[in-house]
């Protein structure tokens, strides 16, 4: 029962309910139609959704994604052009509809856009648009995800050593180092535009471990 599990909620401008969790396996959505399920990446894997509820709380859509391992999402959010943002942590490579998050040794963040096509028509569908990912040798952890109405996003959490942001299409990553070299422990904030690329970044801490409360 622990492994689906809803886990962040926001509500659109139009009253609309997007839900986001984890399942195991696979999960069914919807009672009558339209109904869907989506799988997990393996049988035995822990992936993440987005469900998306009318108003009335009528089920409209669903997508998923995740990696080989158990994967976290912790963090959901709307923009004024009705981008769901959403955000997590995953290990190794996940996959996001055709899109893939680059991990690295250790625990791993990822943000992810999904992009709604036919609002409030029949037919409504969405699908995943922008990815992004921060990885090291060592777990990194999402701990906080903000949404402005221009599509950018505002990352929050705790990284060790050093870590890379990815893109795709973007050929170089951008490199992040702890103050205190490899073993440290910060806290780090990065911007991302609407496309999920990274604007700027910060690491805060000092040359000890240190840790970020929302």
């Amino acid at each position: 029962l622990s492994n689906y599990v809803a886990t962040c909620v926001a509500v659109g401008s139009d009253g609309s309910v997007y839900v986001g969790g984890t399942f195991k396996g696979s999960a069914s959505f919807g009672t009558f139609t339209p109904t869907a399920t989506v799988t997990a990446y393996t049988p035995q894997d822990v992936d993440v959704f987005v469900a998306k509820y009318s108003p009335t709380g009528s089920f409209l859509w669903v997508v998923s994604g995740g990696s080989a391992f158990d994967d976290q999402l912790t963090s959901i959010g709307v923009d004024a052009g009705n981008v769901i943002h959403i955000g997590g942590n995953f290990v190794g490579s996940a996959t996001f509809g055709t899109l893939t998050a680059i991990g690295s040794a250790g625990m791993d963040v990822f943000v992810a856009t999904v992009a709604q096509t036919n609002v409030g028509q029949p037919g409504e569908s969405a699908h995943f648009q922008h990815v992004f990912s921060l990885a090291g040798a060592f777990d990194d952890a999402l701990q906080g995800l903000a949404v402005a109405s221009d599509g950018s996003a505002y990352l929050s959490g705790t990284f060790t050593g050093t870590v890379s942001l990815y893109t795709p299409g973007i050929p170089a990553p951008v490199i992040m180092d702890a103050f205190g070299g490899a073993n440290d422990v910060n806290a780090f904030v990065v911007k991302l535009d609407n496309t999920c690329t990274p604007v700027w970044e910060q690491n805060v801490g000092t040359s000890t471990n240190d840790a970020l409360v929302n």
